[in-house]
């Protein structure tokens, strides 16, 4: 069952004139963070390969105002390709914040392997491009000696952000399966109380209720919300 693991801040005076980020991270398994950290530059996600991905998704949750208006400027305003926003943050620790769609638009991070080249995939339009360069030797030395270890995450964990996705999506499909059986269940029920067959002569009052709630509840599913709006389109239909 998904968990916070993770609540602090994010300073992104290198990239923005904004105020630190205030983030909580979500999931099944805990991490080891500094409670804060620091974003360092942005990245392109359409060119990351699978394979630097060392762990699942984590969720990013969010209260402050602040933190939400620059994911909306700086992540949601760049173009979409394949479900996923072109713009990704890169923050210390090695971690990777970007936007993607499932039945709706989420923050979600991941976090990748210590030794990849991650300067390859740096957005230059929004940051430094020295950034490329390697701080040290001792850094230089380390990718060298990493670099089979590289080729194994490379074979072993190519299909992990895939998955996490596919999962992601598959959890939506449910959840929206089970809401269309709910639906039903209080169209039914409202017609039952009406005296009305749903088999019979009320088979196309009941279809076009379905159709029509399903269209006005689009983003609200509660079940308070499905009976609202059932009748009132059943007042609608069966005014005479």
């Amino acid at each position: 069952m998904s968990k916070r693991v993770w609540k602090g801040t994010i300073n992104v005076s290198e990239i923005s004139d904004g105020k630190p980020l205030e983030i909580e991270l979500w999931n099944d398994k805990s991490i080891d963070l500094s409670q804060q950290l620091k974003a360092i530059a942005f990245v392109d996600m359409s060119s990351i390969p699978l394979w630097i991905v060392s762990s699942s998704l984590l969720s990013i949750f969010s209260t402050n105002a602040s933190t939400s208006a620059f994911f909306t400027q700086m992540l949601l305003s760049s173009e979409v390709r394949d479900r996923v926003f072109s713009y990704g943050l890169l923050v210390s620790h090695s971690l990777i914040i970007f936007a993607h769609i499932t039945t709706k638009v989420c923050i979600s991070a991941f976090r990748f392997n210590h030794f990849s080249d991650i300067g390859a995939y740096l957005n230059t339009s929004f940051s430094n491009p020295t950034f490329l360069a390697p701080s040290n030797e001792d850094e230089r030395q380390a990718r060298n000696r990493n670099q089979k270890l590289d080729k194994l995450l490379q074979k072993r964990s190519s299909t992990l952000l895939a998955r996490e996705v596919a999962k992601a999506t598959q959890t939506s499909k449910l959840q929206s399966k089970e809401n269309e059986i709910r639906l039903a269940k209080v169209i039914l029920s409202a017609l039952r109380l009406r005296g009305i067959n749903a088999k019979g002569d009320g088979e196309v009052l009941y279809t076009h209720t379905l159709n029509a709630a399903s269209f006005a509840l689009r983003g609200k599913r509660t079940i308070e919300d499905m009976h609202r709006v059932v009748e009132q389109l059943l007042e609608i239909f069966l005014d005479s």
